[in-house]
């Protein structure tokens, strides 16, 4: 089978985690294999390989189609692609299958939508998520990297701030708001 090759020609930083996952597709039930196929579509992520990591996700839904992490991720792929109208395709899948997650499906397709140029409509998801979820750290600041886009650098910078307040550790947190800091002295 194809997948065991493409296992054993790996030696790169993740030949251990796919040795891993090849050795729990061996002995998984086939409803189980969901987790291992979407757990190799993320290394795919990780490495740049988007085409390889949709289909792991491929894998992974033609066992459970409703698999709601296996949709998000692939619109994930997508949307590292610059591919916004497909990803956001693959959201309204997401979210129609439920799971657990809908904040952060519903805070990749606002990004799709503001990458697409849709600001309003991409604002008014940000501000979805946030009431479905006030901790969402990313939500404040993929909000406040759209406003910073519209030239709105004081309301970037608070919601700059509250990303941080929220998670210290978020990715770009910090660099945004010493730069609209920056701007605004």
């Amino acid at each position: 089978d194809h997948t065991c090759a493409e296992i054993d020609n790996d030696v790169g930083p993740f030949h251990q985690t796919i040795v891993a996952i090849k050795y729990s597709l061996e002995r998984s039930t086939r409803a189980e294999k969901i987790w291992p196929y979407n757990l190799w579509g993320l290394v795919h992520m990780v490495k740049d390989e988007y085409g390889l990591a949709i289909e792991k996700f491929k894998l992974a839904l033609a066992i459970d189609p409703k698999f709601e992490i296996a949709l998000h991720d692939w619109g994930i792929a997508l949307a590292e692609q610059g591919r916004y109208r497909e990803a956001i395709d693959k959201y309204q899948e997401a979210v129609a299958a439920g799971g657990d997650d809908v904040p952060g499906i519903y805070n990749g397709w606002a990004v799709a939508l503001h990458e697409l140029g849709y600001s309003k409509e991409a604002e008014s998801t940000f501000r979805m998520v946030i009431e479905m979820d006030p901790t969402y750290a990313d939500a404040y600041h993929k909000l406040g990297k759209l406003y910073e886009s519209l030239g709105q650098t004081r309301e970037a910078n608070d919601l700059f701030k509250q990303a941080i307040k929220l998670d210290p550790t978020g990715e770009g947190f910090k660099w945004d708001l010493e730069r609209t800091e920056a701007i605004l002295n």
